[in-house]
């Protein structure tokens, strides 16, 4: 499986990274730094999962990331939120699973292996 995570560079993408990179079903990370560039990638090749951190004051729009579930109909999106008007923005573009910066790496993993089937 591959997975996309669509996070600035920094500690949480690089640790997510990690995360995936040591699960067994996943057997790429491909990384994007903003919506639009994902939308590209996804343009070129349909991942199995998005991992997205959704900030609802960076104000960058967020049809792309609409769109990504449009043109990867069986893709699965779980957003990293860290507020409650963030959870307002990943309900709105119909995320699969929502959860808080900062989950613990074991319910992470938990939650995606459950999204995935595996």
């Amino acid at each position: 499986m591959i997975a996309l995570l669509v996070l600035r560079p920094g500690q949480l993408r690089d640790g997510l990274n990690a995360l995936l990179s040591a699960m067994p079903e996943i057997g790429m990370v491909a990384q994007t730094e903003d919506a639009e560039e994902a939308l590209s990638f996804l343009a070129q090749q349909c991942t199995e999962l998005v991992l997205i951190k959704l900030d609802a004051s960076d104000g960058r729009p967020l049809g792309p990331v609409r769109e990504m579930k449009r043109l990867c109909p069986h893709i699965h999106m779980i957003a990293l939120i860290e507020d409650d008007k963030d959870l307002l923005v990943a309900e709105g573009i119909e995320t699969d699973i929502v959860l808080r910066e900062g989950v613990r790496a074991p319910e992470l993993k938990a939650k995606i292996r459950e999204l995935v089937g595996s």
